[in-house]
């Protein structure tokens, strides 16, 4: 009989590692099946004893240690990837655990398929070139062509490439673009593939003895193989990179541990780099793999349209759409062209206020602020509905306000409904697809709208956010119909967002882009109209600097969610243990849901430095605090 410690492959555990009983013959590595409370679990094995050796311990312990159920496989996950998940978790504040759960494609854990391909480690390849780290930015068509060169470069000297992208879009985007000529040897690895498919081509990778390119998101990273000469994050600046949930890490800082652990090379790319990398760039800590460009580029002519003048200050009759924005889509159909048009947000309006007391309507279980929605086509005026975009909740716009009782509930702000019912109404005769979550919730669906759209002469497609990675061809008109809402989210990384929005759709605009706005002064606005990237940048960073926000602090996020009770006492005592290191405490910003209310802590530490006084504190908080490092919002 043995005693075995395992690392429990689940999250929210809080405990590094557990022991278990078992006869069967195993090892350190070994993937096992072990119960934890009530459900079974997959563990990794990290150490082995006899039971007899312990047995003296073993009568002291207050706790039964219970019984393996089965053992999986004879060899485990890559020892580089496993180091890595160690060196994350610590990093991030939680277990290892934790980070193998959200890093690792589930099927793994049926042990098979890493006992029957275990042999791929005995793999004859090249040796790995020095890990080195380098940056490209640069317009898609720019860098396609550089990640090109970087694969015939690695399948010259025998090595595979790991292309990592945030979103299944962006995937097959990039497929196309770069698998021509290499098509038997590129692989594609996804979510939305079934796990028996998965397994198929987890084991056509492990056995195909020629160079790959494998393209996938970085939960697919632990590939069998031991020929990984290159790692390419690419689209570094989407947010699909940051776990929105436990363990709340960034994937992009696994990758390139992982590849420091391979001693692969690392290249990160997009149009318009993290502000945070392009400083790392300029410092030395990442190399330019090509000269950095700060100008993209565009044929479109470049309109801003200040739409404050559509108001009664302004002299003309409020409209959604300025008069330029519809000429160009009258202009549209006769000419057999296309048309996009960005909304910033969903629905008829984003918010809605009490014009007596000036109380949001907000979600009645989570408290999120309500978003008006309505049945086009029809009157919208006794159809109307409030929806939660974040809990789904819905309820009948006919109601009063919860605080004051007043009647006067006033819309504000432009939703993408409005914009559908004002196109429908004023131009009756064109086409109009529209691209959102709350109409489209599958990829394929996605694809199916654009590519009617594309095959449409003379239509429109409205989208929000959404509809950019969609996009990836050129179209000749786009109108933005609103952005300014964006300027109101308290984020220290809401610029970056505009800016990324904004050289997207006008590097795909071959003819007229227009920008409505009710700001048209922000400096912001100018930089993306213009693609200048290098003055966004020198104001991006020096405000990062003033305010101390990354690069040149690191951001520790504790979130607490429960009672107001628990949460104020438990509050206090952590403003108490963290004194010493100023601490910022706030509500989050949606700090009540379901009755309990939710808090921040911010905490500011210097990224050069470890602290281990702060790192044991913040290890000693209990699963109910939630820990994010670097996180994607403060708020």
């Amino acid at each position: 009989m043995k005693v075995i410690r395992v690392i429990p492959i689940a999250k929210g555990i809080g405990r590094e590692t557990l022991s278990y009983f078992t006869g069967a013959d195993v090892t350190v590595g070994n993937i096992v099946k072990v119960p934890l409370r009530n459900r079974i679990i997959s563990g990794l094995i990290v150490a082995v004893e006899n039971a007899e050796d312990l047995k003296a311990n073993l009568k002291t312990l207050d706790y039964e240690i219970r019984r393996v159920e089965k053992v999986h496989a004879e060899a485990g996950l890559p020892e580089s990837f496993i180091t890595t998940c160690a060196k994350i978790a610590e990093i991030s504040y939680t277990t290892t655990g934790s980070i193998l759960s959200a890093m690792t494609p589930n099927f793994l854990f049926d042990g098979t398929v890493i006992k029957k391909l275990s042999r791929i480690h005995e793999m004859k390849v090249a040796p790995h070139v020095i890990s080195e780290k380098l940056s490209i930015q640069a317009d898609d068509e720019e860098r396609f062509s550089h990640y090109k060169s970087l694969i015939r470069e690695d399948f010259a000297k025998k090595r595979s490439v790991f292309l990592c992208l945030p979103s299944i879009q962006e995937i097959e985007t990039v497929k196309e673009a770069l698998e021509k000529g290499i098509e038997p040897y590129t692989y594609v690895l996804t979510s939305q593939i079934e796990a028996k498919e998965l397994k198929k081509i987890w084991k056509d990778i492990a056995q195909n003895p020629h160079s790959l390119l494998i393209i996938g998101t970085p939960h697919f990273l632990p590939v069998f193989r031991d020929d990984i000469g290159t790692i390419i994050i690419e689209r570094e600046n989407a947010k699909g990179y940051y776990l929105r949930e436990r363990p709340y890490s960034d994937t992009r800082l696994f990758t390139e541990l992982f590849a420091e652990s391979l001693g692969a090379r690392l290249i990160v790319g997009d149009a318009l780099l993290r502000t945070e990398t392009i400083w790392r760039t300029k410092s030395g800590d990442l190399h330019e793999y090509a000269p950095l460009k700060f100008r993209s580029l565009s044929t479109a002519v470049v309109s801003k349209i200040d739409m404050r003048v559509y108001s009664e200050a302004g002299g003309r009759k409020f409209s959604l759409l300025s008069d330029e924005a519809h000429h160009l889509i009258l202009e549209n159909k006769p000419k057999s062209e296309h048309c996009f048009i960005f909304c910033a947000r969903r629905g008829l309006s984003p918010s809605t206020v009490c014009s007596d007391c000036g109380t949001t309507v907000a979600c009645s279980t989570c408290g999120a602020p309500t978003v008006l929605h309505g049945m086009t086509g029809k009157d919208v005026d006794t159809n109307n509905f409030f929806m939660c975009h974040r809990c789904g909740e819905k309820r009948s716009a006919r109601e009063v306000c919860v605080h004051c009782g007043g009647w006067r509930l006033k819309a504000l702000g432009v939703g993408i409904d409005s914009v559908e019912v004002e196109i429908k109404r004023l131009h009756p005769e064109s086409t109009v697809f529209i691209l959102d979550k709350d109409r489209i919730k599958t990829h394929e669906k996605a694809k199916e709208i654009v590519r009617k759209f594309g095959e449409t002469p003379g239509s429109i497609l409205l989208g929000t956010e959404m509809a950019l990675p969609y996009l990836t061809f050129k179209i000749q008109s786009t109108i933005i119909a609103s952005l300014d809402s964006f300027f109101s989210i308290p984020d220290f990384r809401i610029g970056e967002r505009i800016m990324q929005i904004l050289i997207k759709l006008r590097s795909i605009t071959t003819e007229q882009f227009l920008l409505q706005t009710r700001n048209p002064d922000a400096k912001l606005l100018e930089y993306g109209l213009k693609g200048n990237l290098l003055d966004f940048y020198k104001d991006e960073i020096t405000e990062r600097e003033q305010f101390l926000y990354p690069p040149f602090k690191t951001i520790i996020k504790l979130t607490l969610e429960g009672t107001k009770d628990r949460v104020s006492g438990l509050i206090a005592e952590a403003k108490q243990k963290f004194a010493s290191f100023t601490p910022d405490v706030f509500p989050a910003f949606l700090s009540m849901r379901k009755g309990q209310v939710s808090m921040n802590m911010l905490i500011k530490t210097d990224p050069k430095k470890s602290d281990p006084a702060l790192n044991e504190k913040i290890n000693s908080l209990t699963q109910e605090w939630s820990v994010s490092v670097n996180p994607e919002s403060l708020l």
